[in-house]
């Protein structure tokens, strides 16, 4: 099965201008959509930004295995649970 990569197109910023995701602060008090507002007003760009020095871009594909199931692929939880996620 193929799957396509969608990437958004975020590309504006060249590697200078990226954010540091070390320096976004997060009310935890604020409602979900207000901290995410304020997130994105931080990082400027949430699909390309810095952490500790190193360039982040995140992307997703259509059809593909989760998060959770590419983790999980790696072997057991230190406790012992295998695929145990959280």
């Amino acid at each position: 099965m193929d799957s396509q990569v969608n990437t958004p197109s975020f590309r504006g910023a060249d590697d200078g201008e990226l954010r540091d995701i070390r320096s976004v602060y997060i009310d935890r008090e604020l409602p979900e959509p207000e901290r995410i507002r304020r997130f994105v007003e931080q990082i400027r760009n949430p699909y390309r930004y810095l952490d500790n020095g190193l360039i982040v871009e995140v992307a997703y594909t259509d059809g593909a295995a989760s998060l959770a199931e590419r983790l999980a692929a790696f072997g057991p939880e230190p406790d012992g649970e295998a695929g145990r996620i959280c």
